[in-house]
């Protein structure tokens, strides 16, 4: 990982980005730079001592036009390549999700989604999720402590993807139930991505 000052990513950045907005003016820079200084706000005011420990990096190891902070131990990336764009409160605009991954520790990684509404033309930040409490959050069965969602596609305006499960006797390394299929839909009135489909429950033997 090379590290830069602020300003210099910020010119590289631009540099990029006025590369990319030639080749398609609807790029996904564009949205990308409406909601990213929300979501770094976000991100900064859910982290201790954030004011001593905000630093900027570029890295060479992901794809391009990504934005990168470090803040203390953990490491957020946000990834332009990858928004979900869906009408997920219904309204007949399309809403947009955007992926940031979460690094911690040693080998500690999650995903965290960041909904966005559009409400006159503008995207309105509503809610931050991840992968864990999206699984976990809508876990039914007795038997299961936590879970970890991993979203593959949208459907009809719906998160789809698998799940992995852990079990009161599981290490935290390896979860030992899963499903191949569950499909999360957004309730405006919760504000939470709630299970409306879930195949059958596995385990790993």
């Amino acid at each position: 990982i090379f590290m830069f000052s602020c300003s210099n990513i910020r010119d590289r950045k631009n540099e990029n980005n006025n590369q990319t907005e030639n080749k398609n003016s609807n790029s996904s820079i564009d949205v990308f730079e409406k909601t990213k200084s929300i979501i770094w706000k976000e991100i900064k005011e859910n982290e201790e001592e954030v004011s001593k420990n905000y630093i900027c990096y570029e890295t060479d190891s992901l794809i391009s036009f990504e934005d990168t902070v470090q803040i203390m131990n953990n490491k957020y990336y946000i990834d332009k390549q990858k928004k979900i764009i869906a009408d997920f409160n219904k309204d007949g605009f399309d809403d947009i999700i955007v992926q940031v991954y979460k690094e911690y520790g040693a080998s500690g990684a999650m995903t965290m989604f960041y909904l966005f509404l559009t409400e006159s033309n503008n995207y309105e930040f509503v809610k931050s999720y991840d992968d864990y409490s999206l699984a976990t959050e809508n876990i039914k069965d007795k038997k299961l402590i936590s879970g970890k969602f991993n979203f593959e596609n949208i459907t009809e305006n719906k998160l789809q993807g698998s799940s992995t499960y852990y079990g009161e006797e599981d290490a935290h390394c390896c979860p030992t139930y899963y499903t191949e299929k569950e499909i999360y839909e957004y309730n405006a009135l919760t504000k939470k991505f709630e299970i409306k489909y879930q195949s059958e429950l596995k385990r790993i033997i």
